[in-house]
């Protein structure tokens, strides 16, 4: 926040004069070479310069990897290996070289990555009266500057780590001997190589071999290639500017046309880093060309109370100086500042700008390649609207005279892109203490089941270690292997795959071996192997109560279940049901490796004995039949089945069944109960007869009447009473010649088995006068008549006719009269009842003819 001036001179009484006077370089630095992690231990090259108590920044400066294949992707990071990241500290001891923080660390250090420990100054408050600034990195320590300050920094000059980053590419000058023809165009070369200048330094160490030419150095720019092509510029979290390419005076010159790459982005990382360093350029001349520009270095700032003051905090990249003809540098890459404070008053900057890219002086006649600019830097605060920032990338150089060959002055040499800003609460610190490595919470027994992995976790506190799980067996412990028998030896996790029981009583340990405080032993573990268990049960049965008894071996608990929602533990039970049934009782016996189940069932009562009676054998339809259910064993349910009757089927104890359609009918019935069924049949139980239906026609002659049955329904038998004549006749059809003329009431019962039927007509005979009529009677054979009939007449035939019940003539014929005795083909007439009219000369004469067909 911005405050007024008159604020700042109303404070200057009270607090300015209290302050510590800061300059020049305050912090002290020592090369990292061994880390022990488990007991927050540094090996420092030299310990001097630190004491117990003192605050420290840990800080690992390379390590990165990158792709090193001859092509565009040169310099491109692969891994960050631990470049960048940091931590603060406090010293706990300091005993010759080795200095031994309070806590542990948050992060893995790799000391071939340059890890390097600096003091961090304390302030109550601090006036900078002179610039502040940091040694500047040498490739092992320095680039860093970091202050601490409680209440209030007061600025009275610059805090400035400009140009104390990475390094920018150096100069080297053998002699050239370039070819017109042949384009040097190779991502690296190794060192001495006339093709190619010295890449700037990056957060990934040089490869051996490959230190030259123009592919990037991780964020340090590629170096030009010859001939007298420009250097990349350096980069940081973004990409540093191309170098210049050399246009030479005719067609047969030497050209440069492959100027260093620009250092490559640094991937998203919380890590801070210093500026890449620019390439340096191509250079075959004593005293010509430039090296590349240094990056811009890292300033961490924790305050309260920042008063600006008008003056900046800075770390920008540098740029080459100028160039006396050849390939020029490119410009160093913006530098990091953290800038962590609860307020800032009065007019400050914050810059990490990118170094513009070197200048070259031109001969008349060439274009020689200027540098490439290196990119903005990055800076991280806790405030949301920091002071004003400077981001910018560098530009690229220039021709510094002008050429007829060059195009432009820059001649293809590009900017640095702008730099970054983020967000940072606080500066990463531990505040996990150091224990010391032991070993807690150990049974004194591994329990596991046969023929089940089984695992034995360490419990321990402290530092890291190795472990080695061993075993005795009786002979003394050896150490495990991970095999077929277990896996996880090496871990604080042992698993044993497939233990037997012959494998009890094996003693293990672990042993755990410390870089920090040796060898540490756990105590004794005895393995116990135990099985599933083996059991069986009796059981006792006395009308619906039970017995049970089990016996096991191996076994913990017993739990039953009786099969009638009922449940009991124990290994002896008695138990009691209240329903008929059939039950299965489950013994589950169980200990730690598990269970088993053993079953048996239980019947209480018997199964129906299925059997059942009726009212009515048989009848005419439609026939009602009561049905009674005569089963045995207390059956719960009933399934009838009555084909032809309505219901056909019925689930009553007693069900009523209507029998409409004539026939002989089975019925069957399935009695159940919880215990099982049976079922019973009686086959043609049922007899459904058509009830009949009494009807007959006549025909007259003379005193004579034939009479045909024409009744329906199923019929056993027939009586005919013929008026007052007490003679009865039980034939079907009858011819009766009744006494003389008169009315008569002719009655016809029929009748089945279980009915009957009857109809009475009233018959009216009349005297023809004809005496001889009832003298002389035909006769026909065989009756009832089959294929043929024999007729033997009274008198000679002198034709006939056949005539249905409907009246319906079916045959007719007419004979010549020579003869009495005929033979009637009937092959052609369906079974029913017929009249036979004969025609002789006498009359006519009528005999009732029945057809059956075999």
């Amino acid at each position: 926040m911005n405050r007024f001036l008159l604020l700042l001179i109303c404070l200057l009484p009270t607090s300015f004069f209290a302050q510590t006077s800061i300059g020049g370089q305050i912090n002290e630095y020592a090369s990292v070479l061994a880390v022990v992690p488990c007991s927050a231990s540094l090996t420092l090259n030299d310990a001097s310069a630190f004491a117990t108590g003192q605050q420290v920044l840990l800080i690992q400066m390379q390590g990165s990897t990158i792709t090193e294949g001859d092509n565009a992707s040169f310099g491109t990071i692969n891994e960050m290996n631990g470049a960048g990241q940091y931590e603060l500290a406090r010293i706990a001891s300091v005993s010759g070289n080795i200095v031994t923080l309070e806590n542990e660390l948050l992060h893995d250090y790799g000391t071939g990555g340059k890890v390097q420990l600096i003091s961090v100054p304390e302030y109550t408050s601090a006036v900078v009266e002179s610039t502040l600034t940091a040694q500047a990195w040498n490739g092992q320590t320095g680039g860093v500057l970091a202050l601490h300050v409680t209440d209030t920094l007061w600025l009275q000059a610059d805090i400035d780590a400009s140009g104390t980053g990475f390094r920018g590419g150096v100069i080297q000058n053998p002699e050239s001997s370039c070819v017109w023809f042949l384009g040097e165009d190779n991502y690296y070369y190794n060192t001495g190589n006339w093709r190619g200048a010295w890449k700037g330094e990056g957060c990934a160490a040089y490869i051996s071999g490959k230190e030259l030419g123009r592919g990037a150095q991780a964020n340090g720019g590629g170096g030009g290639n010859d001939h007298n092509s420009g250097g990349g510029g350096g980069g940081h979290f973004t990409a540093g500017g191309q170098g210049g390419l050399q246009t030479p005076p005719t067609n047969f010159g030497c050209s440069g046309n492959y100027p260093g790459v620009g250092g490559k982005a640094i991937p998203g990382n919380p890590g801070v880093f210093l500026g890449g360093g620019g390439g340096a350029g191509h250079t075959d001349d004593l005293g010509a060309g430039s090296p590349g520009g240094r990056g811009g270095g890292i300033i961490l700032l924790d305050a309260a109370t920042v008063i600006g003051n008008d003056f900046q905090i800075v770390s920008d990249g540098v740029m080459p100086d100028l160039a006396v003809g050849d390939g020029a540098g490119g410009g160093g890459a913006g530098g990091s500042i953290l800038f962590l404070v609860n307020e800032w008053v009065g007019p400050l900057t914050l810059s990490v700008k990118g170094g513009d890219g070197g200048f070259t002086h031109n001969i008349l006649d060439r274009c020689y390649g200027p540098g490439g600019g290196g990119s903005g830097g990055r800076i991280l605060s806790n405030q949301a609207t920091p002071p004003t920032m400077y981001l910018n990338g560098g530009v690229p150089g220039e021709n510094a005279n002008v050429s007829s060959n060059c195009p432009d002055v820059q001649n293809g040499a590009q900017s640095g892109s702008t730099g970054l800003f983020g967000s940072i609460d606080q500066l990463p610190a531990s505040t996990d203490t150091i224990v010391q490595l032991s070993v807690i919470d150990f049974p004194a027994t591994w329990f596991v089941c046969a023929g089940q992995t089984g695992l034995l976790v360490l419990e321990f506190i402290g530092a890291e270690a190795d472990f080695q799980w061993q075993a005795n067996a009786g002979a003394g412990y050896v150490n495990l292997s991970d095999g077929a028998d277990y896996t996880g030896v090496h871990t604080d996790s042992l698993y044993i795959l497939n233990p037997q029981i012959n494998q009890a009583g094996t003693i293990y340990r672990c042993v755990l071996n410390s870089a920090c405080y040796g060898v540490v032993f756990s105590t004794d573990i005895e393995l116990v192997v135990e099985s599933l268990p083996e059991a069986n049960f009796d059981l006792l049965q006395n009308g619906n109560e039970i017995e049970l008894n089990a016996s096991a071996t191996n076994a913990d608990d017993f739990q039953w279940d009786f099969g009638d929602n009922s449940m009991a533990s124990g290994a002896m039970q008695v138990h009691t049901y209240n329903e008929i049934g059939i039950y299965i009782v489950e013994l589950l016996v169980s200990n730690a490796c598990g269970s088993i189940s053993l079953f048996d069932t239980v019947q209480v009562g018997s199964a129906p004995e299925a059997n059942f009676n009726f009212d009515f054998p048989g009848g005419c339809v439609p026939l009602t039949v009561n049905f009674m259910d005569l089963s045995g064993n207390d059956p719960d349910s009933w399934s009838w089945t009555f084909p032809g009757g309505v219901p056909a089927t019925s689930q009553e104890q007693n069900p009523v069944v209507v029998y409409t359609s004539p026939g002989l009918y089975d019925v069957s019935l399935e009695a159940s109960n919880a215990v099982g069924s049976s079922t019973f049949t009686i086959a043609q139980a049922i007899e459904a007869l058509e009830p009949p239906q009494a009807d007959f026609i006549y025909q007259i002659n003379g005193d004579t009447v034939a009479f045909a049955n024409t009744s329906t329904g199923d019929i056993s038998s027939f009586q005919w009473a013929f008026g007052e004549d007490p003679m009865l006749s039980n034939e079907e059809n009858p011819v009766y010649v009744f006494p003389g003329p008169g009315i008569y009431e002719v009655t016809f019962s029929i009748s089945n088995t279980y009915c009957g039927s009857f109809v009475t007509y009233t018959i009216e005979i009349i005297n023809t006068g004809i005496e001889s009529l009832a003298q002389c009677r035909s006769n026909i054979w065989p009756v009832p008549a089959s294929d043929f009939l024999t007729v033997n007449a009274c008198m000679q035939i002198e034709g006939y006719r056949l005539i249905d019940l409907s009246g319906q003539v079916r045959e007719s014929t007419v004979l010549d009269g020579s003869a009495n005795l005929i033979r009637l083909d009937l092959k052609g007439l369906p079974s029913g009842m017929y009249f036979l009219e004969l025609l002789t000369a006498n009359g006519r004469e009528y005999l009732a003819l029945p057809i059956q067909r075999r």
